[in-house]
């Protein structure tokens, strides 16, 4: 939407500059609770913007998901001192999904690794 033409076509040139790439980058969603969840995405099929009016505009914009599920961009983090004994830990996944490419590192000084 736009308060005139003029300002209708600035931003579709704004719009166009940020979803026009023809590259995969990070697909951004908002949830209720205000976290935020990405996924890499690009978009596959041409833009076509559909005139409603002199300041209305619409369109729809398709995209391939590299990895078809969102992700939270905040890290889970779990401190556990770890000694002889073994340890039950829960990991937190706030994605969309059950998660079946987790990464988790393991810092600082270890011994007795198994």
């Amino acid at each position: 939407m736009g308060t005139t033409t003029a300002d209708l076509e600035t931003n579709i040139d704004t719009y166009l500059k940020v979803i026009g790439v023809r590259n995969r980058a990070y697909l951004q969603r908002t949830m209720l609770d205000a976290s935020v969840r990405r996924a890499y995405a690009e978009v596959v099929t041409p833009i076509n913007l559909i005139y409603k009016g002199p300041r209305v505009a619409v369109a729809t914009v398709d995209f391939l998901l590299a990895d078809p599920f969102f992700r939270s961009d905040t890290q889970y983090s779990l401190e556990v001192d770890v000694d002889t004994t073994a340890h039950a830990m829960d990991v937190v996944n706030a994605g969309s999904a059950e998660e079946h490419s987790a990464i988790i590192t393991f810092t600082g000084p270890m011994e007795h690794q198994k």
